[in-house]
């Protein structure tokens, strides 16, 4: 429950209490509800949230976070990690 005790009633509170990358990774989010003009509105972390406001986060892309996409893994630049490799199970 998101109340002006709790840190606040917007986005980034909201984004903050789910989990706390979400916060690092956050590149905009939808709104539906009483604190939109339109329906649905794009809103940043500073939009304030009415009662019964509905959110979609939309997250950074690997690219845009600074990260390499290599194989079903994501890694920093100078970073690297390998996927983990497939064994076929006919050669057993």
């Amino acid at each position: 429950v998101l109340t002006a005790g709790r840190g606040g009633v917007n986005v980034k509170t909201m984004c903050a209490h789910l989990h706390k990358d979400l916060l690092k990774e956050f590149k905009y989010a939808l709104c539906w509800g009483q604190s939109c003009k339109h329906a649905p509105q794009r809103v940043g972390k500073d939009h304030d949230l009415c009662d019964e406001d509905v959110i979609q986060v939309f997250k950074k892309t690997a690219k845009q976070y600074g990260m390499e996409k290599k194989g079903k893994t994501l890694t920093k630049q100078g970073c690297l990690a390998e996927p983990k490799k497939e064994v076929d199970k006919k050669d057993k």
